[in-house]
């Protein structure tokens, strides 16, 4: 038996990685080149193999270590005309069975590949114990087939959860028309079912939406955008919506998130948004009458580029058991499930916000006490948006005249809405034109001059085309300035699709009513000419 030369080992080597042993065997002569003096199949195996050929060592090694009742297939299997014959194809040749190592039987494999060589006739082989891979391979399946199992549980659990929530309110639906029915002539008796019947239609949307929103996030469907967002703007937002499901409750709202160092970030802001309000309809959900939810943003710290903001929502409410909050973040889950009417909901909210929180690099914290209320943090590290607070050093948004020069078109068909906007930006110095819908906001633009008009706060809900038409009008024009003018949107629709919607029809922004007049003054600025 030959010594292989370097070249050779790293030829074997290269065909026959990470096996016992390696050698070049010869197809004519079972002449055998090797790396080492054991045998070639096993240094486990006893004898003087420098001179012994291929067949010798073979048989040396069944007779020493391959598992008895395997011996002849492995014989037979090995055989080097068989081995050329498999080879025939260019593809490796693997033979499969079994050894007796220390009275324990373990799974091995040789491997045989071709050579480049002038004739043509050498090949590589290779053994090694497969036992471990195998063993891998066997634990890899246990762990697939143990998480298809609990796949299969939580598609089970998912689908009894969804079809008793999905009925429920569309029972509560048509339960509701048949009692319209029958009291078609009594008007305030149908009109108080078509009020319930709207609740409960919302409810029905809101379960869906959830249902869409969590199989997004499941199936890696949502991005994180960052983009330009003022925190104040994004808190009122918050408030304006959760505003409108305290009505008829006896819950005070109270803030804090005003004197912000760096309210200018690079964020989602239709995500957090999302978060935010989950947290604080459950806040609201589950205070009793006469009772406070705080809602409160401070910077926790921040550096030259970055800063991170502390979101709290804190409840005096009903408050969770410490069971209930080790899967609080689960599909579905809701502790006072089924035990009242005010308290219903898809089960999804967090679980959605805390997959949302994790894409966003952020955390959440939870603490509550039964019979106490609870409190939620998120804490969010942004990027500082340096070019609108550049654009912004040395304004005064809260002083007299800080938006002097600007021409505004407010375009608001509500006579009261429109009085007290004009007023606002009046007196802090703008010029203000007005429209009362959107063919009119459009016909004022084009008959202008380019850069006639700063800026546009542009309602959504108008008479005739809606401000979004508008808006998609204006950006299409071709006109010099029609897709630089910033447009922002001055409205009383304030969810994440209708934020988006604006976003897509070429609005720079988004405020809900009721606005802030700091907040409303600060984003025009942000969007001004800095010239100004």
């Amino acid at each position: 038996m030959d010594t292989l030369s370097n070249s050779k080992v790293t030829a074997v080597l290269a065909l026959t990685s990470d096996h016992d042993g390696i050698a070049l065997i010869d197809l004519e002569s079972g002449h055998v080149e090797s790396a080492q003096a054991a045998n070639i199949f096993s240094p486990l195996v006893s004898g003087e193999f420098d001179t012994m050929d291929y067949t010798g060592q073979l048989n040396s090694y069944v007779d020493q270590l391959v598992y008895t009742a395997d011996r002849d297939k492995v014989l037979q299997a090995m055989d080097l005309e068989i081995v050329e014959g498999s080879l025939y194809t260019g593809k490796p040749y693997y033979v499969n069975y079994r050894v007796l190592v220390n009275d324990e039987v373990k799974d091995y494999q040789t491997k045989f590949c071709n050579v480049p060589s002038a004739d043509g006739k050498q090949v590589a082989v290779g053994t090694y114990d497969v036992s471990l891979l195998l063993a891998e391979y066997k634990n890899r399946i246990t762990s697939a087939k143990r998480q298809a199992e609990a796949v299969n549980t939580a598609k089970s659990a998912f689908l009894t959860n969804f079809s008793h929530d999905i009925r429920t309110p569309l029972n509560g639906v048509m339960g509701l028309m048949e009692m319209a029915k029958r009291n078609v002539s009594d008007v305030n008796k149908v009109s108080k079912y078509l009020e319930s019947m709207m609740g409960e239609s919302n409810h029905l949307q809101a379960l869906l939406n959830d249902v869409l929103d969590i199989s997004s996030l499941e199936d890696n469907h949502v991005s994180i955008i960052h983009q330009p967002m003022n925190i104040n703007v994004f808190a009122e937002n918050c408030v304006s919506i959760v505003s409108n499901k305290m009505i008829g409750k006896e819950i005070n709202l109270s803030t804090a998130f005003d004197g912000l160092p760096h309210p200018y970030v690079l964020g989602d802001e239709l995500h957090l948004q999302k978060v935010l309000v989950n947290i604080l309809d459950n806040a609201i959900k589950f205070t009793r009458d006469g009772d406070i939810v705080f809602f409160r943003i401070t910077e926790e710290s921040s550096d030259e580029d970055s800063v991170t903001y502390r979101f709290e929502v804190e409840d005096t409410g009903i408050g969770m058991r410490p069971e209930f909050l080790d899967r609080i973040f689960d599909p579905f889950a809701q502790e006072f499930k089924g035990s009242s009417s005010s308290q219903e909901g898809s089960g999804l909210g967090l679980t959605i916000s805390k997959k949302l929180i994790d894409l966003m690099d952020g955390q959440i914290n939870i603490k509550s006490t039964q019979g106490v209320g609870s409190k939620f943090t998120v804490t969010m590290t942004f990027a500082i948006d340096k070019d609108t607070e550049s654009s912004l050093r040395g304004k005064k948004p809260s002083s007299a005249d800080s938006l002097k020069g600007l021409r505004i078109l407010l375009v608001e068909d509500d006579t009261i809405n429109r009085t007290i906007t004009q007023s606002i930006l009046q007196a802090e110095g703008a010029v203000i034109e007005t429209a009362t819908s959107g063919e009119e906001a459009i016909q004022m633009y084009t008959d202008s001059a380019s850069g006639y008009f700063d800026m546009i706060l542009m309602d959504i809900i108008l008479p005739g085309i809606s401000g979004l038409d508008a808006t998609h009008d204006i950006r299409m024009s071709g006109r010099s300035d029609s897709t630089t003018l910033p447009i922002i949107a001055l409205t009383g629709n304030a969810f994440e699709n209708d934020i988006r919607k604006s976003k897509e029809a070429g609005m720079n922004a988004h405020l809900s009513k009721p606005v802030n007049a700091r907040v409303l003054t600060e984003t025009i600025l942000r969007f001004a000419s800095s010239d100004l």
